[in-house]
């Protein structure tokens, strides 16, 4: 394709004028960049199918309608990273060990915001050089770029690199970002950014009287809202002060003053970065005799990360022991909070902890997990947490949990599982798949066989959606999933043929989900719950309960086994909560499961759920 042949299509009014612009910067051999299918080179035109032939990296000779080539392609400079890769590899090899930080720039005009270094790490690790090579290299590259005062190199990876304007130096850029902060987040980052160029202290010298002004105004205005950023401030202060040389500069404020006034030690920590939270600690065991029982209670409180620091510096000062016990009657009484959970499951192999914590990892604590992640549901709907996440996404903890655990205590835990209304039903589905493979006789409850005599009582509401589910399964999607096996069939060899791998997989989950809800359906009986017994909590009845530590009232309505709605109360009669609830009568006290243990409530009214409409909270 020559300018010539595009102004002859242009003239033919076969492309606009702003298409042939287009085309004028994608002629043979240039660069481009799709939206959906990444970097390619242009190869050719053929002007008699009307088509631009694009090397894309997963697609070579990819063709594109020239219309839609000069609509959707991004021209892309010579110049740029990934250019400069295919059209020299070796010659951008070469640069990359002569000269590394200059890839760096490369990488920053090339990609802008986006010049992130897992941006870098993504181009250029196994495609340009080794990833074992790859960490030596970007570490040379950061040494290199730290003698060019316009290179910007980020201290996280998913922040770009950049390239200051002008003649603007770093240590100016720096003093700009103090003198205008606004507040004392901003305040903090910019100071400590400077004290990590100490050598320079001269320069902010003149500065200190309005710094350290300035920082004592933010320390009064933050000390009663936020404690953790006061903390931080007079930590960042004190290391000012010894910097910088002239009178006497602590702040008339100590940090145990703060911890003093804290209402929740645990809040605090989980707002400090951790490796500042080891400052703390030797601080509060110095001047609290109940040191100890400060940093227990605060592990209640606190995120999984800081209950990591506080558990070493426990166990540092010999408290390992008390530890272990605590836990195990956290995870029997079912009090640990979602935070620790999360903590025992992730931490399970640290050798830091493998004296004790393996003994932890037991049915009963993955009972206390689905009981905690339940409990959560029903009181703020159906939204994943770190713990929930990370019992999806670690393919190998259900059946660390479950190993030991005998079939009995295997199929309670499943039909727990089954009930919970924390997870969506494809996640119930990978969750139940993992038990299977410790213990392949809880298939049946699965399925959604139920044991011989058993029946489920269901609304007839949701017996009408499993019907839907069924019938779209049956007459769409399986259908559906036909056609594409069939037209993934047709285009060619069957090894390498990834649309035809993915139809098939598709196919196997379509028809197991046909089975499932086949057996489901034949052992369910619908029902109105009209004829439902309120002198006592029963299937079919909505029950006003009353927290007695709070006074906080709430209504359940106890219905269908496939009833479960969170966020209106609605729970199945075969859930946790329900059985504690069942056959109890009004103004009896019931202690209910939760996240933080079992909580005490008193039922004040019991009434039939049909036609009941008041909101779930009263």
């Amino acid at each position: 394709m020559t300018k010539e042949e595009l102004d002859t299509l242009a003239a033919s009014e076969q492309l606009s004028e702003e298409h042939k612009q287009n085309l004028e910067k994608l002629l043979p051999g240039s660069f481009c960049l799709h939206r959906s299918w990444g970097f390619g080179q242009v190869q050719k035109y053929d002007l008699a199918l009307g088509q631009v032939i694009i090397d894309f990296m997963q697609k070579p000779g990819h063709p594109m309608q020239i219309r839609y080539a000069a609509e959707s392609l991004n021209p892309m400079p010579p110049e740029h990273l990934l250019a400069r890769i295919a059209s020299d590899k070796e010659g951008f090899l070469g640069e990359m060990k002569k000269n590394p930080a200059s890839i760096l720039r490369i990488h920053a005009l090339s990609f802008g915001e986006n010049a992130t270094l897992e941006k870098l790490e993504m181009e250029l690790s196994d495609r340009v050089i080794p990833k074992a090579e790859y960490k030596k290299w970007l570490s040379s590259a950061k040494r290199q770029a730290r003698k060019d005062p316009q290179l910007v190199i980020p201290t996280r990876k998913n922040h770009p690199v950049r390239l200051r304007e002008g003649n603007n130096t770093e240590e100016n850029e720096i003093l700009a970002e103090i003198t205008d902060a606004k507040n004392l987040k901003a305040l903090l980052a910019a100071v400590e950014r400077f004290l990590k160029k100490s050598s320079s202290a001269a320069s902010l010298q003149p500065l200190l009287p309005d710094i350290l002004a300035q920082l004592d105004q933010f320390i009064q205005q933050n000390r009663p809202k936020n404690p953790a950023a006061t903390i931080e401030a007079l930590w960042v202060r004190d290391d000012l002060a010894k910097l910088c040389q002239g009178p006497s500069l602590a702040s008339p404020i100590r940090i145990e003053e703060l911890v003093r006034e804290v209402h929740s030690l645990g809040e605090v920590l989980g707002n400090i970065p951790t490796h500042k939270q080891r400052l703390l600690f030797p601080l509060i065991k110095q001047h609290f005799p109940d040191w100890k029982e400060r940093l227990l209670r605060s592990i209640d409180t606190t995120s999984a990360k800081s209950i990591r620091e506080v558990i070493g510096f426990l166990i540092k000062e010999g408290h390992g022991g008390e530890l272990k016990t605590i836990f195990q009657q956290k995870v029997q009484d079912q009090t640990a909070s979602s935070n620790l959970l999360y903590w025992i499951t992730s931490s399970r192999a640290d050798p830091t902890f493998a004296e004790w914590l393996p003994e932890l990892i037991s049915g009963r604590l993955f009972s206390t997990i689905l009981s905690n992640l339940e409990k959560l549901a029903v009181e703020q709907g159906r939204r994943k947490n770190p713990l929930q996440e990370y019992l999806i996404s670690d393919q190998e903890l259900i059946p660390n949990l479950i190993e030991k655990c005998d079939y009995e205590e295997i199929r309670d835990l499943t039909k727990s599982l089954l009930l919970n209304p924390a997870f969506e039903e494809l996640d119930k589905r990978s969750l139940i798949a993992r038990i299977i493979k410790v213990c392949p006789a809880v298939q049946s409850l699965i399925t959604g066989k139920q044991e011989k005599g058993e029946t489920l009582l269901v609304s007839w509401e949701s017996l009408e959606r499993r019907k839907k589910e069924y019938d779209e399964i049956v007459y769409k999607k399986i259908p559906a999933n036909s056609q594409e096996i069939k037209l993934a069939r047709s285009y060619g060899d069957l090894r390498e043929n990834h649309e035809f791998k993915a139809a098939k997989e598709m196919q196997g989950i379509l028809h197991r989900q046909k089975l499932e809800l086949e057996l489901m359906l034949a052992n369910a009986r619908g029902t109105d719950f009209a004829d439902a017994d309120a002198s006592s909590v029963n299937i079919g009845t909505a029950v006003r309960v009353q927290f007695t530590n709070d006074g906080h009232e709430f209504i359940y309505k106890i219905l269908g086994a496939w009833d479960s709605n969170p966020d209106e109360g609605v729970i199945s009669y075969q859930s946790a909560l329900a059985k504690a609830l069942m056959k109890k009568k009004v103004g009896e006290v019931v202690m209910l499961p939760g996240d933080q243990g079992e909580r005490p409530v008193k039922i004040l009214e019991i009434q039939p759920a049909i036609g009941k409409t008041e909101s779930s909270n009263v």
